[in-house]
């Protein structure tokens, strides 16, 4: 907690074992979010579904309730939602389904793709609109320069009202000579 007049806090400091450490071998965590009251990881490679507090309630024949799980947090391996994962934190965000549900969007730099996670499963967008080409084709040039404190970069926004989802692409690509 945060003493008053106190230029430091203690909210990053954690017990001994009290830390969560995910597959490397996946990449970087590039994102974590709560989506639709579930732990949601993003790494490079991969997305994941966290098990966080898991219990669950079934009732048998005979009319008696037995919980199962254990409670703990993250004590298995998280579920595995997608094998396509994300590069760029910026281009990671968060929008609502028509019946009220998140819905997660991310750009897939290794895969050259929009993707789309939600409780339909995970989409490929790109493949949907027709867009794989032009991903394909004018995306590699960005792949060094997500910095967008430097104006260049992949940044999202939603706009919920009109149900879009707007990701822009900013950086200069080098190869192309016809604007000198």
């Amino acid at each position: 907690s945060e003493i008053d007049g106190s230029n430091t806090d203690n909210l990053r400091l954690f017990a001994p074992l009290n830390i969560k450490f995910l597959d490397y071998t996946n990449g970087k965590i590039t994102d974590a979010r709560a989506i639709n009251g579930e732990l949601i990881t993003i790494q490079e490679t991969i997305v994941f579904r966290q098990d966080f507090n898991t219990t669950e309630t079934q009732t048998t024949d005979s009319g008696s309730e037995i919980i199962l799980g254990d409670g703990g947090i993250m004590t298995r391996k998280g579920q595995t939602m997608t094998q396509f994962g994300c590069q760029h934190k910026w281009s990671v965000v968060v929008g609502r389904s028509d019946k009220g549900f998140d819905v997660l969007y991310f750009v897939d730099w290794n895969n050259k793709t929009i993707c789309r996670i939600g409780y339909n499963g995970n989409d490929a967008l790109d493949e949907i609109n027709g867009m794989k080409a032009f991903f394909a084709n004018n995306m590699t040039f960005l792949w060094s320069k997500d910095n967008p404190a430097n104006g260049y970069g992949i940044a999202s926004v939603v706009n919920q009202r009109f149900r879009e989802v707007m990701f822009t692409f900013r950086g200069v690509n080098e190869t192309y000579t016809d604007w000198e």
